[in-house]
């Protein structure tokens, strides 16, 4: 069976799906930003137990460091660009004769060619607008 790539998105090396529609450029004022983790207080009892608290960095052990992993830092950028051609398990062609085949809905290939057909045409529509 041959795969056939759907192209997805308007113009080319746009970013498609999800990530276009969540991405925009957003200004925030540094009155705007808290930290996400407040500064710990210890109750008066914890500290009576032994409990300090310590801001040391994360460090990695040599092992992990050795296999290529390394800590991501405060500001981890996320990648915006298209991850490449959408790849369906069967062509609108196949899928259509399968559905003329095949008229048991309980059939899974029937179920299969129902969301390839559906996936087609919403790229479709996407493509259009």
């Amino acid at each position: 069976m041959q795969q056939t790539p759907v192209s997805v998105g308007g113009a080319q090396g746009e970013p498609v799906g999800a990530v276009r529609k969540e991405h925009a450029p957003v200004s925030v004022s540094s009155e705007q930003l808290k930290p996400s983790e407040p500064e710990l207080t210890l109750e008066k009892e914890v500290e009576d137990a032994g409990v300090t608290v310590e801001n040391k960095p994360h460090v990695l052990p040599p092992q992990q460091s050795k296999t290529g992993v390394h800590l991501t830092g405060d500001a981890t950028p996320v990648a915006i660009s298209p991850s490449g051609a959408v790849v369906l398990p069967m062509t609108g062609q196949q899928a259509k004769q399968a559905l003329k085949l095949h008229k048991k809905v309980s059939r899974s290939i029937v179920w299969l060619a129902s969301i390839v057909l559906r996936q087609i045409k919403e790229i479709q529509m996407k493509g259009k607008s």
